[in-house]
């Protein structure tokens, strides 16, 4: 999914500054045209940086679809240096990519896009969506990765219980429930459903971050640090800690996400994440003189990297203005 605001700021990243179990509020984004679909960004956060590798994670629905509003519409629309993920928790989605496959997301459905050097995509609710309702999560790709040809990989996630959690694997592994899907990089995303009590692993090499998606829940550590997170909140558990325990008195929904420290600053915008902003700035004007062709220009004097493309400009997004560099 692209980010969709007109305006997307210019984010420098690095490995999350705190240090100890830390509570946040995401941002609403209103500057966006989401048709209708309540929208709000957990990731970047000014207190956090990133989560492990994980540099960007929107929490959106949920929102009834008609013929006015819900229906979520990313036209085609690049991605480079960083793994796309959407996690539905109602409704469905088709994503469409330049790698040539085509596929239909469903809640429990596991769909990775590592867009590597540049690819592009496109996501359209279904015709049979009634409620959408998920989150979008990405991370950046290190140095020996993020110049690796595109890929996609669909797969049904793995569940299992633990006391009263229903935990169900996207990516990665939740003690020794692996996801089938290969991610090239150290991470983990799940989600937590849980009314009762129940004490989850993790690996103590991995930041991990919790954010709610309905309902309310406490969560402790180890060492009897507390804290109650509720809707909408993000929670930072910092590496070193091999399990958390969460009650719950109402049904509460949570994605648990991390992974090790991410050891390179990022300089993110739009749908890049590179090391500089001159790079941001190849990966623009290259997207640009794809999507704005020369038809006095050969094929063969042509590069390729986000394509193929739409032929019809009306099916790819708006392209935002890049900043100029503070």
């Amino acid at each position: 999914m692209s980010n969709l605001e007109k305006r997307p700021r210019v984010h420098v990243c690095t490995a999350a500054d705190a240090t100890e179990l830390t509570v946040v509020e995401p941002r609403d984004i209103r500057s966006v045209d989401t048709h209708g679909v309540p929208l709000r960004r957990a990731l970047p956060h000014d207190e956090l940086g990133m989560i492990g590798p994980w540099c960007y994670l929107d929490h959106f629905g949920p929102q009834g679809v008609d013929d006015e509003t819900g229906k979520l519409t990313s036209p085609t629309h690049p991605h480079a240096g960083v793994a796309c993920m959407p996690m539905l928790f109602s409704g469905s989605l088709t994503e469409t990519f330049s790698t040539g496959t085509s596929v239909t997301v469903e809640p429990g459905e596991a769909s990775l896009f590592i867009a590597g050097r540049g690819a592009s995509h496109s996501e359209f609710t279904t015709e049979d969506t009634e409620i959408l309702h998920g989150v979008e999560l990405w991370y950046a790709l290190p140095d020996k990765h993020r110049f690796a040809p595109a890929s996609t990989q669909h797969y049904p996630a793995e569940c299992f219980y633990a006391g009263d959690c229903k935990v169900t694997v996207y990516v990665g592994s939740v003690g020794e429930v692996r996801s089938p899907i290969d991610p090239v990089v150290s991470v983990v995303a799940a989600q937590l459903d849980i009314y009762g009590t129940a004490e989850i692993p993790l690996s103590e090499h991995f930041e991990h971050g919790l954010l709610v998606d309905s309902g309310e829940a406490q969560l402790t550590l180890a060492d009897g640090t507390t804290a109650v997170i509720e809707a909408e909140q993000l929670a930072f558990i910092p590496q070193g800690n091999s399990t958390v325990r969460l009650s719950a008195d109402v049904p509460t929904r949570l994605v648990l996400f991390g992974g090790q420290p991410f050891d390179e600053e990022i300089v993110m915008w739009w749908n890049f994440a590179g090391r500089s902003h001159e790079e941001i700035e190849q990966w623009y004007a290259q997207y640009r003189s794809e999507i704005e062709v020369d038809e006095e220009q050969d094929d063969e004097e042509r590069t390729v990297v986000f394509g193929p493309l739409p032929e019809n400009p009306t099916d790819t997004l708006s392209l935002p203005t890049l900043p100029d560099e503070d």
